[in-house]
């Protein structure tokens, strides 16, 4: 136990008080300690037999044991001052800065393997110990940079930072330290970046470059990419230096062949320039049209404005592509300057005479007018493509037989025309006008009422006459089959007992007048035009495509003449060409054909049909009804 004089309250020890007991009790209570157990709790010890050690201060005597006790206590409680302080200090400099290690060693006077030590231990005690925002207190070494170290609350103030910096961001943005809190190095910045990039927190890349640090977003990228391939593509842009395609489009030539890569295929990279695929092909392309049509052609590559270098490096290079193309061919080519010239120069333009007087003749042709040979407009170098050769040249290569040769090519041409577009006009007309006229002819075959039959008649035969004919004709005239003395002559006929037809108002309401009219006009064209007539499939593709428009259609007369329309064609050859007005008599057609209940249904939906009150169930069910029954047929 500790005895005391009248010391003051609250003055345990003076300083001289600890110094002395600290080298006082350093010795002289070691044995003790080992001879004697100091439990409080344990009886067997006897305290007056410990030593009494008087006060330097004349203040009284102190136990050896209660010394001691004393002394440790004091000790512990000053160096946890001191570590608490510490770390006090290193947590305040690192929440708003990177900090520097050497420094902080300095100012604190302890040693850089000290400092990492307490850094860990308070890192440990943090993580097993600490809340969520005490964790953020938490200090990191910079993997770069020996001498940082940083909290991660300091660190994901800069990742908020960062983000935001570079957030709406659509070109590059330059960072630099003193934008930041805390004034970091760039390669922490860095550092902060590439985290914050690879988890996706930002779109674009973060990279050093000679004037820093910067972000380059990924709309940017995207989109000088983006314009440099539509420059190449739309062949605004024919060729560019590697050196504005790595400053200017931040392209990279050596990712060129990634086939990730948006422009891959589109460039050709040459020594110091990266030429547009697409000004390749269409240099190709024309030289190879060229060399085809005219038996020669010229590389010209001057008026692009490249140096002299990069034109020649750009020519051999169309050069050896033409030559690598042509590798196969017996026609093998040589290069004349800065021409390629065919050895079957002179075969290409007579092969050439006799296209021209070809093309003389379909020209003439489509003109509407039967074309008359003149030689004068074939037989001439700008006809032949041979333009830019001069004329004594070209009367040298021509072939002598070319005049012959044209001019029998030209009435081949005009004949093969002729027979080709009659042909095709009696096509078009057997699919336009007679397949529809005959299965609709049919398809009134399978009216029992004669009333009706002869009032579907007169309407076939106005729609025929008024609709079908007049717009049947306007549209072949478009499309060029209108043409030659032989169809507009039959077209004019056609016309004509057309007319008197219409005349009568179809007074006979029989459909074999106009029958008649059309078979002969058929006929004089192409004989054997049933041939090709394919009456059941032009029905199958008819009823279907009224089935794929009933989908959609949300005219409740329509759909329900539609209805009508496919329940009579299923059983019968033909299709019935009917309006809206004869749904309701062309439904008694159907009594005793289909069941009982669903004829009641249908009677029940045609009332509702005239009013427009069909409901969206009956409206499905009337599709469906439709295509189930045109499936069973």
């Amino acid at each position: 136990m500790f005895f005391r004089t009248n010391q003051p309250r609250g003055s345990l020890f003076t300083e001289e008080d600890v110094k002395s007991l600290f080298i006082t009790t350093s010795s002289a209570t070691a044995a003790a300690a080992r001879e004697a157990d100091y439990d409080d709790n344990d009886g067997e010890n006897d305290e007056d037999s410990l030593p009494l050690l008087p006060l330097r201060s004349g203040a009284g005597v102190l136990r050896a044991r209660e010394a001691k006790r004393r002394i440790s206590r004091i000790i512990l409680a000053e160096e946890s001052a001191g570590y608490a302080a510490l770390l006090r200090s290193l947590y305040a400099q690192t929440s708003q800065s990177p900090l520097s290690i050497l420094r902080f060693i300095k100012e604190n006077k302890i040693s850089e393997k000290s400092f990492r030590r307490i850094v860990k231990e308070s890192n440990d005690l943090l993580d097993a110990h600490g809340a969520g925002t005490q964790k953020a207190s938490a200090l990191r070494f910079s993997d770069r940079d020996r001498d940082c170290v940083y909290s991660i609350r300091y660190w994901k103030r800069l990742e908020d930072e960062l983000q935001a910096f570079v957030k709406d961001a659509d070109r590059p943005v330059q960072l630099e330290s003193a934008s930041f809190t805390g004034d970091p190095p760039l390669d922490l910045l860095e550092d902060v970046g590439a985290a914050v990039a690879a988890r996706d927190a930002v779109h674009g890349t973060f990279r050093r470059t000679h004037k820093g640090f910067e972000f380059v977003p990924s709309v940017y990228l995207s989109a000088k990419r983006d314009e440099l391939l539509q420059l190449f593509l739309r062949g605004e842009l024919e060729w560019i230096t590697i050196s504005d395609l790595r400053e200017v489009y931040h392209v990279d030539p050596g990712s060129l062949a990634s086939v990730d890569d948006p422009l891959n295929g589109q460039v050709i990279l040459l020594k110091q320039i990266a030429v547009s695929r697409v000004y390749i092909d269409r240099q190709l392309r024309t030289f190879r049209d060229l060399v085809k049509t005219q038996g020669f052609c010229a590389i010209e590559t001057s008026n692009l404005g490249l140096s002299k270098e990069d034109s020649a490096d750009l020519h051999r290079y169309l050069s050896d592509r033409i030559v690598d193309e042509n590798a196969s061919s017996t026609n093998r080519l040589d290069f004349i300057d800065n021409h390629v010239v065919s050895h079957d120069f002179r075969e290409k333009l007579g092969q050439n005479a006799l296209d021209t007087a070809r093309a003389q003749a379909q020209q003439g042709w489509r003109k509407g007018n039967e074309p008359i040979y003149r030689p004068s407009v074939v037989l001439n170098a700008k006809a032949l493509g041979a333009e830019s050769m001069k004329p004594d040249v070209f009367r040298q290569v021509l072939p002598g037989k070319a005049k012959t040769d044209a001019e029998r090519a030209f009435n081949t041409e005009l004949l093969r025309l002729q027979k080709e577009t009659t042909s095709s006009f009696a096509r078009y007309w057997t699919d336009r006008v007679m397949a529809k006229f005959e299965m609709y002819k049919h398809g009134l075959e399978s009216v029992q009422d004669a009333k009706l039959r002869e009032d579907l008649s007169t309407t076939l035969q106005e729609y025929v006459v008024d609709d079908l004919i007049p717009v049947t004709l306007k549209r072949a005239a478009a499309e060029g089959l209108v043409l030659g003395k032989t169809i507009n002559r039959n077209v004019e006929d056609l016309k004509s007992s057309i007319g008197e037809l219409k005349t009568e108002e179809f007074s006979s309401k029989e459909l074999d007048p106009l029958d008649h009219a059309l078979g002969t006009f058929l006929r004089a064209l192409d004989p054997d035009w049933r041939a090709t007539l394919d009456l059941p499939g032009r029905k199958t593709q008819h009823a279907q495509d009224m089935l794929t428009n009933m989908q959609n259609d949300k005219n409740d007369p329509r759909l329900f003449l539609t209805l009508v329309l496919i329940l009579i064609a299923r059983d019968n050859p033909g299709l019935v060409y009917a309006s809206g007005k004869f749904a309701p008599r062309l439904l008694k057609q159907l009594k005793g054909k289909i069941d009982g209940e669903r004829f009641e249904w249908l009677k029940r939906i045609k009332d509702q049909a005239k009013s427009g009150q069909i409901s969206s169930e009956d409206r499905e069910e009337m599709r469906a009804f439709a295509q189930a029954s045109w499936e069973k047929r």
